[in-house]
């Protein structure tokens, strides 16, 4: 309960592309942190049968949304425990999560996003993947994926500190790059 004399920060309003930004860095396409009007849901269900559902769905709420306010405040912490979907590593988490992304990312490109934010999201999609699936050249996932980094030529300007570092070894020296998934523990073992 908030007494009169506690203050909230309002906030401030943002435009669906940079609530779409945050959504792709700091404030992730979880639906714990963030409150909805339920009309967003009109129209708007999880895709059944998929784990890591939020990401085929919090961003069409933004798409929707007509105005958007973001609080840079911690009001929820969130417990992540052991067996969890989030600490699961399994074939089919990577294969929806990565459907999932695509499929966002189309719907993206189809409604404008602007080209420079829609190549990043690819970009971290596609390492993303590479990071977490053993080399398989017989998955058109991971051919497209490694095709897509290998046709960057730098290093993508939304790349942070270890995105970069790791990029830079899957364009230079795969082998390094998949021993050091592999030690971080970042492969899937369910192939």
């Amino acid at each position: 309960m908030i007494s009169k004399s506690q203050s909230f920060d309002v906030g401030c309003q943002k435009t669906q592309i940079e609530a779409l930004d945050l959504l792709q860095g700091s404030i992730g396409h979880y639906v714990w942190n963030k409150l909805y009007k339920k009309t967003l849901f009109e129209n708007i269900t999880y895709p059944p049968g998929y784990i890591f559902e939020d990401w085929g769905t919090t961003y069409k709420t933004i798409l929707k949304a007509k105005k958007i306010i973001y609080l840079d405040k911690i009001l929820y912490y969130y417990c992540q425990h052991l067996g969890s979907i989030s600490s699961t590593k399994s074939e089919k988490v990577l294969k929806d999560s990565h459907e999932l992304k695509m499929q966002q990312f189309h719907s993206l490109a189809d409604w404008g996003y602007p080209a420079k934010q829609l190549d990043t999201f690819l970009l971290n999609t596609a390492l993303s993947y590479c990071i977490k699936k053993k080399k398989d050249l017989s998955d058109p996932d991971y051919v497209f994926c490694w095709n897509v980094l290998q046709a960057c030529d730098s290093i993508p300007k939304g790349f942070n500190g270890n995105r970069k570092i790791l990029f830079s070894l899957f364009k230079y020296c795969p082998a390094l790059f998949e021993m050091i998934c592999v030690i971080w523990g970042k492969k899937c073992c369910c192939i």
